[in-house]
C-alpha cells in the first residue's frame, strides 16, 4: 500500500514554526525532527500517511521538540 499525503497547515517565521498534521487517532506515529527538516509517519483510518517538511531556515531542533511535546501534553525532553 502506497503511503498518501496528510492534511497539513505549516508556516515559518524567523522566531516560531507551526506545523498541524490533521489527522485522527494516529497510530505507529513517527516523528523526526532536524534543524532542516521534519519527517511524519503513521496510520489513521486504515490508510498509511506519510509526509516531509523541508524548512526554509533552519531551526532549533530540540527547542522545537520540547515545545512539540509540551503541546501534545507529554514531558519534556530533557536538557543536556
Amino acid at each position: 500500500m502506497t503511503a498518501q499525503l496528510p492534511p497539513v497547515k505549516w508556516a515559518q517565521r524567523k522566531e516560531a514554526l507551526f506545523v498541524t498534521i490533521s489527522l485522527p487517532d494516529v497510530s505507529d506515529e513517527k516523528v523526526a525532527l532536524t534543524s532542516n527538516t521534519l519527517s511524519f509517519a503513521g496510520k489513521s483510518g486504515g490508510k498509511d500517511w506519510n509526509l516531509e517538511v523541508v524548512f526554509l531556515h533552519e531551526v532549533d531542533a530540540e527547542a522545537e521538540a520540547a515545545q512539540a511535546a509540551a503541546a501534545r501534553g507529554q514531558p519534556e525532553a530533557s536538557s543536556r
